[in-house]
């Protein structure tokens, strides 16, 4: 719904009338119908893309073919889709939900949210609008981030030493 009222607000802005934007709205909820209804109760429905629940092989040509992902979770773990989208070169515009925080260091490889509202989302959305150069910075960051700390042999090697602080052995 967050996403819904932000993504509303920057189509309504005529600010934004020329500006080339689009938004690819994936995941299970995004193919049901009251997305279908909100979709068409914009003024540029043409500029919104609901894909539905992508498979396992179809994720990362997703990734590749966009260059922003919008996580508005309201309560999440590690999102894979973080991982995943950062692992690709994209900008993360993210709340502080959960583990989101552990991937996305704010205006450095992405932009978190200040709090849960659609305006919050709304703000930074705009705000990687306007600096559009953002997209690419952040990006390679995030890329950078995931290869650092989320890649296999290091992962393993961050947990057994999560593993020997939790524990003292």
């Amino acid at each position: 719904i967050n996403l819904m009222e932000a993504w509303k607000k920057i189509d309504s802005n005529e600010e934004y009338d020329e500006v080339n934007i689009h938004l690819s709205f994936a995941g299970p909820d995004s193919d049901i119908e009251m997305v279908h209804h909100w979709k068409k109760s914009l003024r540029f429905p043409s500029r919104v893309s609901l894909v539905g629940k992508l498979s396992h092989t179809d994720i990362i040509s997703f990734h590749q073919n966009n260059n922003i992902l919008l996580v508005p979770s309201l309560e999440e773990g590690l999102p894979n889709v973080s991982v995943e989208a950062s692992a690709v070169g994209n900008c993360i515009i993210a709340t502080k939900a959960g583990g989101i925080p552990e991937v996305i260091k704010n205006k450095f490889n992405g932009m978190l949210c200040d709090d849960y509202t659609p305006n919050s989302l709304y703000d930074n959305m705009t705000e990687i609008i306007k600096n559009s150069s953002l997209i690419d910075i952040y990006g390679a960051r995030a890329r950078e981030v995931v290869q650092e700390n989320f890649n296999s042999s290091n992962f393993s090697k961050k947990y057994l030493e999560l593993y020997h602080k939790t524990t003292n052995i």
